[in-house]
């Protein structure tokens, strides 16, 4: 069957057992023969669910990252058939999605999340990596005006390397 074929490729590509994962598949419309499928470990997800344990919350089901963002950003969507992009600025790297009412046409990972720039604000003013994120809180990435306690030649260095993290992310 087809959901077999997607699961021995799914595992060959990663380099994992067959049977160690959860995984489903669907044709595309239209009758194509291409197919789409998704995995998650049973590892990662028995560690997923365990955080949920104890907490008197039901786990439904768990979701593709970029299907529960697109559902998530919805209502703010323009409707189909415009094509919406969101970014999804995560820690460790970023993702673009280009979605169509519900659907998602397009997803692209790049380098450079939140935690180079809390890296580079940390190095810039010698401090710990959690004082760069509390200036990352106070001064945000909005041009909000900011409490009149809050040095404007500072806010405007933190700007500045706000600006070029961002420029070389957009590169």
């Amino acid at each position: 069957s087809v959901a077999q074929v997607a699961r021995m490729e799914l595992a060959r590509q990663h380099r994992v057992d067959p049977h160690s994962f959860e995984m489903v598949c669907w044709g595309l419309p239209e009758g194509k023969t291409q197919t789409v499928a998704v995995g998650c470990p049973h590892a990662a997800a028995h560690a997923l669910l365990d955080l949920f344990d104890g907490t008197g919350l039901n786990v439904q089901a768990l979701d593709v990252a970029a299907a529960a963002a697109a559902r998530a950003c919805l209502d703010v969507c323009v409707p189909a058939p415009g094509i919406t992009a969101i970014l999804d600025l995560g820690w460790g790297s970023t993702r673009l999605l280009l979605v169509c009412g519900p659907t998602i046409l397009y997803e692209r990972f790049f380098e450079g999340g939140f935690s180079g720039l809390v890296g580079t604000l940390a190095g810039r003013f010698e401090i710990s990596e959690a004082g760069a994120c509390q200036i990352l809180d106070t001064v945000g990435l909005s041009s909000d005006p900011l409490p009149t306690q809050v040095d404007p030649v500072t806010v405007e260095a933190i700007h500045k390397l706000l600006r070029a993290h961002f420029r070389s992310l957009v590169e």
